[in-house]
């Protein structure tokens, strides 16, 4: 007499036997870009340039973005983000009365999404 296999248990037999040769692989992983933290004091009456840099593993193009203003200060951009003093002193006296031109810029690298 012979005895019949059910259709899961053929599955389940199958599977343990199957299951330790079966790999996932992924075909991409993104890599998060990677941005250098910037540090910059400045004194009153010195024209300052700053430079942000960054990677990304997957050569994806990359733009900044800033999250904080300077303290004591605002940030002016024109594109090539270089700072003339004299007029961040104007832009300061306009926002903060008071306040002197010398300044401090952080940039904290993160990724955003």
């Amino acid at each position: 007499m012979r005895k019949r296999i059910g259709l899961f248990t053929l599955l389940a037999v199958l599977s343990i036997l199957l299951l330790p040769h079966i790999g996932i692989e992924t075909a991409f992983s993104a890599m998060p870009p990677v941005a250098a933290d910037l540090s910059l004091t400045a004194e009153e009456d010195t024209g300052v340039t700053i430079y942000l840099s960054g990677a990304d593993q997957d050569g994806d193009a990359l733009s900044f973005r800033i999250t904080a203003l300077p303290t004591n200060g605002g940030v002016l951009t024109d594109g090539g983000a270089t700072y003339s003093q004299s007029s961040f002193a104007h832009l300061l006296k306009c926002l903060f009365p008071g306040c002197n031109a010398n300044w401090t810029l952080r940039v904290r690298a993160r990724f955003m999404k």
